[in-house]
């Protein structure tokens, strides 16, 4: 289910920081940090928080700053359905 984090859902991320791909290169401390300007959206399953989008809404067009999604939960298609209601609540908003 896709909802909108707050910053004590931004708390329990603590997997983020054990993702040193080349590919990912945030800290949790860093995702934090964007809290204030930017929106989260995430994917819960079972109470967990296991895939979530930082967006940042600019005039006129939103940014993806940062996506991840928790590596046990992997090609079950969250971050798919996850971006894709985001496209969807976006494309309504305006």
């Amino acid at each position: 289910m896709r909802r909108l984090l707050i910053l004590p859902d931004l708390e329990t991320l603590t997997w983020v920081d054990s993702l040193r791909a080349p590919s990912f290169h945030w800290t949790l401390e860093q995702l934090k940090s964007l809290e204030p300007s930017h929106e989260f959206w995430g994917w819960e399953e079972n109470g967990r928080i296991t895939a979530w989008v930082a967006l940042a809404t600019l005039p006129g067009a939103s940014e993806i700053t940062a996506l991840a999604t928790h590596p046990d939960f992997r090609r079950r298609g969250q971050m798919r359905s996850l971006l894709q209601d985001l496209i969807n609540s976006k494309r309504q908003d305006t």
